[in-house]
């Protein structure tokens, strides 16, 4: 069923499991859930199960469990809680990971506890209330991973500021009549309870707005809590970390002013408070400069697990070299530090305005075994530069060196002006206008849109090399592949090297880039055998002024594997000034042996895929 988000159409439901009357429920069980219109706008009830919502009557019953907990007691007599888990492109609330654990309860930081709101979606008869979590101070919400690649369309609860969850009308309801409750007794579970009230702010700080229950962090002076402590700075919340530790920033710009070395897998959890929008602000202050260093820098030498939620990073001064996140390099530890793997997740992230002489202004990955990236997350106006000899990596968005087999890479968002510029005396070759990514032996997916971002060879995006792979879905409009004293190429991605068993699936709009050398969309220079290079997506307008409107290649190696040009793929209006349009479609190029070139009006006459190879 492909079900139709409407912001009339979204009720989750916490549901009785039994009738009640008075304050209590008489039953000490419940269901969630949700109600979905299908594509035929006929509503349809799920239950809630582990991970996702289910057929009704097939869910989970659920309890509540110590102090503001929900869950259930499994056979073994042990307490499993509903707890906010990470999977690979998505953070959901439930009661088992993706790998079949439970969160125990005691080990759960999560503590839910819902109250009124005035809103309704104008359907609901029951009285309405919201989930919440009192640690973190957010909604729960109904989500879909239905948009992401070979996936079934699923719904799941979300976690998010709970201002946004009233706003697209996802609440939850109370079927029967309940009185509100304080806190569940002993013997009692009462299905909602009232919040009690935020400590009121400090003189210097905004009241809260009636519509968003703030966080206790926004009653700390600086902004930064850990463990229910205050700390004067963010740094010394991070030297007191241990795994699994949640720092919480906002309410005040929080100021950083020398690099922080951490060793731990935290999640750092922004909150805007009073304040609008819904990121917390983390600044890199003017006298905090590092040619190539980082504000965080995670220095585990083996592995960590960091999430960055609802956050702002940039720098006080325009000019100011300081990156935002950094992992080890091949230069840290003796070399050792390219063994690190740092599995990085990011929510509602936005980084601008920074510059570096390294790659990765926003994140840079020495290796990594799993990086998502999710759509509301905005990489702007990062630059990496630097004229010292022998550069090529640019990435100011985010580079990635290594990415094992066994790994996965998860892109969305959206990423905006950035630019990677190596003027002479270095060597005029920047690779990758926003993303930079070097050996992808894994798998990689591509959702995010790139718009005006530049460098000399892939204006939004470079591949050094792809062993496993890499689908691309993105939406790329205006980037340029810039001659800046050294041949352009690739307008909006390309990758160097296919390596025999390769994959790489052109699947996403590619509209009005540029390359000022060859070509307009997307290039390739070696493809080994039995790797495969797909052009399935749409390509409009695209602009190469020498050669290879869409696609161009030059390799001194034979073109090997194959290459498919889809006959669905929308390809119209692309130009190859070079060579008057004759290869307005593609030119492949081997060194002093061979070439092949189509047109426009070539691919109009076909009726069937252009396969070569």
């Amino acid at each position: 069923m492909s079900a139709i988000i409407s912001l009339a159409g979204l009720i989750v439901v916490l549901a009785a499991a039994s009738g009640t009357s008075g304050r209590f429920i008489q039953s000490p069980t419940f269901t969630i859930e949700a109600t979905i219109l299908d594509k035929n706008n006929v509503a349809i009830k799920y239950d809630l199960g582990d991970k996702f919502f289910i057929p009704e009557d097939m869910g989970r019953d659920f309890k509540w469990i110590r102090t503001n907990q929900i869950g259930y007691v499994d056979e073994s007599g042990k307490e499993v809680c509903l707890s906010l888990l990470h999977a690979r492109n998505m953070d959901y609330i439930g009661v088992e990971t993706m790998s079949g654990s439970q969160p125990l309860c005691e080990n759960t930081p999560e503590r839910w506890e819902t109250f009124t709101v005035n809103e309704s979606d104008g359907s609901a008869e029951e009285p309405v209330v919201l989930l919440r979590d009192a640690t973190s101070g957010q909604c729960a919400y109904l989500a879909t991973n239905g948009r992401k690649r070979k996936q079934k369309e699923e719904y799941y609860l979300g976690l998010g500021e709970c201002e946004a969850a009233n706003r697209a009308n996802i609440v939850l309801i109370v079927k029967d009549d309940i009185n509100l409750s304080p806190s569940p007794s002993p013997s009692q579970s009462p299905v909602k309870g009232n919040v009690s009230p935020s400590p009121s702010p400090s003189p210097s700080q905004s009241p809260q707005s009636p519509d968003r229950p703030m966080h206790q962090v926004c009653n700390c002076t600086e902004g930064v809590l850990l463990n229910n402590l205050c700390y004067d700075t963010l740094k010394e919340a991070f030297d007191d970390t241990r795994d699994d530790n949640t720092i919480h920033v906002g309410g005040v710009v929080v100021n950083v002013s020398e690099p922080i070395e951490f060793n731990s897998s935290i999640t750092l959890q922004g909150h805007a408070c009073a304040h609008e929008g819904n990121r917390a602000k983390i600044m890199a202050t003017s006298g905090f400069e590092t040619l190539s260093g980082a504000m965080l820098m995670a220095t585990n030498p083996d592995e960590q697990n960091i999430v960055f939620k609802d956050l702002e990073i940039t720098s006080e001064s325009e000019g100011q070299y300081v990156a935002a996140f950094h992992s080890l390099s091949e230069s840290d530890l003796e070399g050792e530090g390219a063994n690190q793997k740092v599995q990085l997740l990011c929510n509602n992230i936005y980084i601008h305005d920074m510059q570096s002489q390294e790659p990765g202004v926003g994140i840079f990955l020495s290796g990594t075994n799993e990086l998502t990236i999710d759509d509301q997350c905005l990489f702007e106006n990062l630059l990496t530069t630097t004229t010292i000899g022998d550069k090529w990596a640019g990435g100011p968005a985010i580079a990635v060196n290594y990415l094992p087999e066994s790994g996965t890479i998860d892109i969305d968002g959206e990423f905006k002006n950035n630019r990677a510029f190596f003027p002479s005396p270095s060597t005029r070759h920047a690779g990758g206008g926003a993303l930079y990514f070097d050996w992808m032996a894994g798998n990689v997916y591509i959702a995010a849109q790139f718009s005006g971002n530049q460098a000399n060879q892939g204006g939004a995006i470079q591949i050094q090399a792809i062993i496993g792979e890499f689908f691309d879905n993105g939406i790329y409009t205006n980037n340029t592949a810039a001659d800046e004293g050294n041949g352009a190429r690739f307008g909006a991605l390309g990758c160097i090297k296919l390596y025999s068993g390769a994959s790489f699936v052109l699947n996403g709009s590619y509209i009005d880039n540029l390359s000022e050398g060859r070509g307009g969309a997307v290039g390739t220079n070696i493809h080994e055998d039995d790797s495969l290079f797909a052009i399935q997506g749409t390509f409009l307008n695209n602009r190469a002024l020498q050669d290879g409107g869409v696609w161009g290649r030059w390799s001194s190696t034979t073109l090997k594997g194959t290459v498919v040009i889809d006959i669905d793929a929308t390809i119209v209006g692309n130009t190859a000034e070079g060579d008057d349009n004759d290869s307005s479609v593609y030119k492949t190029v081997t060194s002093g042996v061979s070439s092949d070139s189509m047109s426009q009006f070539e691919w109009e006459q076909r009726t069937t895929s252009k396969v070569i190879n």
